[in-house]
């Protein structure tokens, strides 16, 4: 993964490069940003995984550069491959935010090279691989404040009940578990294969979430009103030509968006992260995986306009 400023922003450069424009940064100083979303007032949300524990955050990015928290106390943790794992996907429709929490520390490895286990010593949290739900009162960009989690609610949060948050001048959030995805599933490669949901995108209604899970390479449907999650597409090893690393690279969908009626997933692809191995792929009507650009490197986010082009 990227370091720092560079991940969250990596979308937007690529975005201006593609279009002739010049990239620049925006704001310094986050901790591991994931992902990002623009507010209805033009400024942007960051997904953050610090590497301390519980220190994951979501913050609001004004368009001058400044930053303050929205949410604080979000899982987080560092993960067995040592690398920051906490709040990842973020979407947000009205009031309703939608934050994907990351795979955690449920995993560790294996007896053997491209193995994995569960974490013998326990997860540090409950909510790790699963989506959050922060309904606010107040529009974000009007929000000074922070909301916070703290254990209690987690625990409560866990066991299916919904809480409510103030951020200090009284304006309230309540926030619901969508969905808890298992950590970690059986493998007959792996001995368990865990989840990592990274990228997370509302259909045009708000009805559906689609959750790109980067660690067991499959895109989910969720209804937003239930919290059901059923498999929309399984995306498939590509073959590994070099003798470096397993026969076969993980495909890793970083980002999910729809548009028109297809979904388009990038891909970050796993060990050894060849040059040109990735791709964006199309998953149509009928859950049918197709290419859609291909020969690319370590794509970690995508957008979609309604043209289809730069404007």
């Amino acid at each position: 993964m990227a370091k720092k400023i560079e991940l969250a922003l990596l979308a937007l450069a690529t975005a201006s490069a593609l279009c002739g424009q010049s990239e620049r940064v925006v704001a310094t100083g986050l901790l591991q940003p994931q992902k990002l979303t623009l507010t209805p007032g033009g400024n942007l949300l960051v997904t953050e995984s610090g590497a301390e524990l519980h220190s994951g955050r979501v913050s609001l990015v004004t368009r001058s550069g400044s930053r303050r928290s929205l949410i604080e106390g979000l899982p987080s943790v560092t993960s067995a491959e040592g690398e920051a794992s906490g709040p990842t996907g973020i979407a947000m429709r009205g009031r309703t935010l939608y934050v994907a929490i990351g795979g955690g520390d449920a995993e560790a490895a294996g007896p053997r090279p491209g193995t994995a286990l569960f974490n013998d010593k326990g997860t540090s949290s409950p909510l790790f691989s699963s989506v959050l739900v922060f309904e606010t009162e107040a529009d974000v960009d009007n929000i000074t404040g922070s909301f916070r989690l703290d254990a209690a609610r987690i625990a409560a949060l866990a066991l299916g009940d919904t809480v409510e948050l103030d951020e200090g001048s009284g304006i309230k959030a309540r926030v619901s578990v969508l969905v808890n995805f298992a950590d970690g599933v059986p493998d007959a490669n792996r001995i368990y294969r865990f989840a990592n949901p990274w990228g997370i995108a509302l259909s045009a209604d708000g009805a559906t979430l689609w959750v790109a899970d980067a660690s067991r390479d499959l895109v989910w449907q969720v209804d937003t009103r239930t919290g059901r999650a059923r498999l929309a597409a399984a995306l498939a090893p590509g073959r590994n030509p070099t003798p470096v690393g397993p026969p076969v690279i993980d495909s890793v969908p970083t980002a999910v968006r729809q548009c028109g009626d297809e979904l388009l997933v990038s891909q970050l692809t796993g060990f050894p992260f060849l040059r040109g191995a990735a791709s964006i792929h199309s998953i149509q009507p009928d859950r049918t995986v197709r290419p859609y650009i291909a020969n690319l490197s370590t794509v970690t986010d995508l957008a979609c306009s309604g043209s289809g082009d730069c404007s």
